[in-house]
């Protein structure tokens, strides 16, 4: 593509863009004047446009939170620092386990010296006869 068709669609994108969605189309069909490629093309590009909003709108703190059901952090010993942290967590029914995901969640929310070294999945934690989860 030449760089003048690329300087159109950008110029036209851009114009688009000031526009209302509901009058996104009908500003298209006036702009490109029969031109269906360049209409084409300028409307996949406000559909991504439309999906990466979406996209940063829901942050990966937000959906890995949602995921999580309930969650335990203890001290473990460590030779080197004396004590890391390990993190206990149990998933909603139908969630699948991703420890990338939790460390992600972790780098947002919390300092770095916070974040667990471990991280392990479990089905259910111990509790005691009043229903406090057991730590032992």
């Amino acid at each position: 593509m030449k760089p003048e068709r690329w300087q159109q669609i950008e110029r036209l994108y851009h114009a688009a863009l000031e526009h209302k969605p509901a009058e996104r189309a009908a500003f298209l069909r006036q702009a490109c004047a029969g031109e269906d490629a360049l209409r084409c093309e300028i409307e996949s590009l406000l559909a991504y446009e439309e999906k990466a909003e979406q996209f940063i709108e829901t942050p990966a703190l937000e959906v890995a939170a949602k995921r999580m059901a309930e969650d335990q952090t203890v001290g473990v010993p460590d030779a080197f620092m004396s004590e890391e942290m390990a993190a206990f967590i149990r998933l909603k029914p139908g969630e699948e386990e991703d420890e990338s995901e939790i460390r992600e969640y972790c780098r947002q929310g919390v300092s770095r010296q916070k974040i667990p070294r471990y991280i392990r999945f479990v089905t259910g934690f111990p509790l005691t006869a009043s229903g406090q989860v057991k730590k032992f």
